[in-house]
């Protein structure tokens, strides 16, 4: 099987959730067969804002546009898959140059939502031409993709809500295990153990740390530790007695297997967050708001627990630090591996594949 692969996310850049999801996603689509990958990133400021003038939602230009339509004449690809809901243009032009490939699209998220959050409340006349061209992207990968996926239900009715059309089907999200000879007998209770924050610096994650410093860290029996690339920034502001700024962390696996719990308090988002699958992965108690959780199907209770007040973090934390001697969590790992691994995403990869090809053939 041929598969072309367009993405807008680095996959050769895993220190973020979209580049570590979409090279899992990449990983995966090699199992299937020879894989080109196209990514329809952002370039320059002058690249994006010839994007805007052209009427397209950066960094997709109409000389990619062209360049990808010529590709898919010159090779006789199996499928399309669009690892973004923002390519509808170039979906339009494909169809309308005549390729009979069949495409997927993959939504990571509402990305008018997205937008919306990463504009805030901002009217400027940037956020509102963003929101405009975003929408219309949606709108015409909804239109004109031969079957598109969601992540979740959520993000199903989201869409269905914004454009009035359905999603054909769900891939939710995982990972490739990335869990080496982990030793659970090291997990044990030690004195160096801390509660841990991690993700990159972005809105929702700066703005989620900082609420728990304040709320929840000075009335925890713990340490906290904060890691991810981007807060090492942050030093002044969010070091202190019992919090730990670290920001930037190449031994990923370390980092989770040396922290008692995992803390993900976010209040604004979409999508489901690669940090609670990767939580899952490493075997961690999860604690977080129904944010974090959002997608995600499990006994939370047995994973951890949900906590949209400070309360709630304090007296789940303080009572599991109470009654836990080992901080290996074997209901985290064994959720991850029956639904958020990559051996779980092939059946459904397989399925969806095995349809497409079929409906199109006919």
């Amino acid at each position: 099987m041929k598969i072309l692969f367009i993405t807008n996310s680095d996959i050769g850049n895993t220190t973020y959730g979209g580049g570590k999801a979409s090279a899992a996603r990449f990983a995966l689509l090699k199992q299937f067969g020879s894989v080109t990958v196209y990514p329809v990133v952002k370039q320059s400021n002058k690249a994006s804002i010839i994007s805007l003038l052209q009427g397209n939602y950066p960094p997709l230009r109409n000389d990619i546009i062209r360049e990808v339509l010529d590709m898919c004449k010159k090779n006789q690809y199996d499928i399309i898959y669009a690892d973004t809901s923002v390519c509808g243009t170039l979906i339009k032009e494909l169809k309308k140059g005549g390729i009979k490939t069949p495409i997927l699209s993959h939504f990571q998220n509402c990305e008018s939502d997205f937008n919306a959050i990463r504009f805030g409340r901002s009217n400027s006349p940037k956020s509102t031409i963003y929101h405009k061209l975003v929408r219309r992207e949606e709108k015409l990968t909804l239109r004109y993709s031969d079957c598109c996926a969601a992540l979740s239900d959520r993000d199903a009715h989201r869409l269905k809500e914004l454009y009035g059309k359905k999603t054909d089907v769900l891939l939710p999200l995982f990972l490739k295990d990335e869990v080496l000879d982990l030793d659970i007998e090291s997990a044990d209770r030690k004195r160096n153990k801390y509660c841990l924050l991690f993700g990159p610096v972005l809105y929702p994650n700066v703005e989620g740390f900082r609420w728990f410093l304040k709320n929840v860290s000075p009335y925890i029996k713990i340490k906290t530790v904060i890691a991810g690339k981007g807060f090492e920034e942050y030093q002044d502001e969010f070091q202190r007695e019992f919090v730990q700024v670290t920001g930037f962390v190449k031994d990923i696996q370390s980092l989770y297997q040396n922290a008692a719990c995992v803390c993900i308090p976010l209040f604004h988002g979409c999508g489901m967050k690669i940090k609670t699958a990767e939580a899952l992965m490493y075997g961690k108690t999860v604690f977080g708001t129904d944010e974090a959780f959002s997608g995600f199907q499990f006994d939370i209770d047995k994973a951890g627990g949900i906590c949209n007040q400070a309360e709630e973090y304090i007296h789940r934390i303080n009572s599991f630090l109470e009654r836990e001697h080992n901080f290996y969590n074997v209901y985290s790992r064994e959720i991850y591996q029956k639904k958020y691994s990559e051996t779980s995403a092939m059946k459904r990869y397989r399925a969806v594949f095995k349809r497409l090809c079929q409906s199109i053939e006919k």
